[in-house]
């Protein structure tokens, strides 16, 4: 059912993509870049104003919400099988940037789920998908993946790691004393083995969020210390920016972002790497 489900989305997500741009992209919107050789790889940095709207209240999380969840996929979808529903994105940061929402009102994503977005990125290598839980930068409580049309891999896809195999998966992790501060786990292999462990590890995971990001046979997961950073960077860190590619909501601090800014957010919301965080995800996998 998934496999056939993804292909039927893999040839018509150009369609979808159109579509989304026309409801919820301006002509006038222009994503400004620059890039900062920062942690080993080449980080990019993203001007993106228009989606401070997301926040009216200033950035204060309420203790609950609304079902928003429910209602886009009741209102909003133009595609969906038995898995997921696909909408348009309100807030891109891409000119083609959808949402593609688990069908069953979860909060986390099951394996079937993650096996969908796996074997989508598999298929259609120019798509990037992520994932942010509450309170590691998500604003929805319904579990959903972001799925953007990218021209170039993430960052974190140049990052040296160490790699070891468990359970008849390519499973890595960045070393300790890298140039990359925060741990990772990357897992290449079979679509459905990396679901099965990837939804082991959301639901046996001891820190209260996490980030789930996807590019062509990858898949990185990370753990979250805490959603934000004391300084530097202003919004709250998801799969985004954890996988090298920083937003910015407003000048000054697109502007002022350093290096150094980048490395220390990095460490300061991520666990740090190194064998004891290796042995307590083998452990866990086992």
């Amino acid at each position: 059912m998934v496999k056939s489900a993804v292909l039927e989305l893999s040839g018509r997500i150009d369609a979808f993509f159109e579509e989304g741009r026309k409801l919820w992209w301006s002509p006038d919107w222009g994503l400004r870049r620059r890039t900062l050789r920062a942690c080993g790889v080449e980080i990019d940095l993203l001007l993106a104003p228009w989606r401070a709207v997301r926040r009216p209240g200033g950035g204060d999380t309420p203790p609950a919400g609304s079902d928003v969840g429910a209602r886009v996929v009741r209102e909003e979808t133009l595609w969906e099988e038995e898995v997921a529903s696909l909408t348009p994105n309100r807030y891109p940061v891409w000119e083609d940037h959808l949402l593609l929402w688990e069908k069953a009102p979860l909060r986390e994503p099951d394996q079937p789920f993650l096996e969908f977005l796996l074997r989508l990125c598999r298929g259609r290598k120019d798509l990037f998908c992520f994932v942010n839980s509450i309170g590691a930068a998500a604003t929805v409580s319904r579990s959903h993946a972001q799925i953007a049309r990218v021209k170039e891999p993430p960052p974190i896809g140049g990052v040296p790691v160490r790699v070891r195999s468990l359970d008849g998966l390519e499973v890595a992790f960045p070393p300790e004393g890298g140039p990359w501060p925060g741990f990772f786990v990357r897992f290449t292999g079979d679509p459905e083995k990396t679901a099965r462990a990837l939804e082991r590890l959301v639901r046996l995971r001891l820190c209260p969020s996490f980030n789930l990001a996807f590019h062509r046979d990858r898949a990185w997961i990370f753990f979250r210390k805490k959603e934000t950073c004391s300084f530097g960077y202003p919004l709250p860190l998801g799969a985004l920016e954890l996988s090298g590619t920083f937003l910015f909501e407003e000048e000054t601090s697109f502007q002022a972002m350093t290096p150094e800014g980048i490395h220390a957010s990095l460490r300061e919301v991520s666990f740090p790497p190194g064998p004891a965080q290796e042995e307590a995800v083998a452990a866990a996998l086992a």
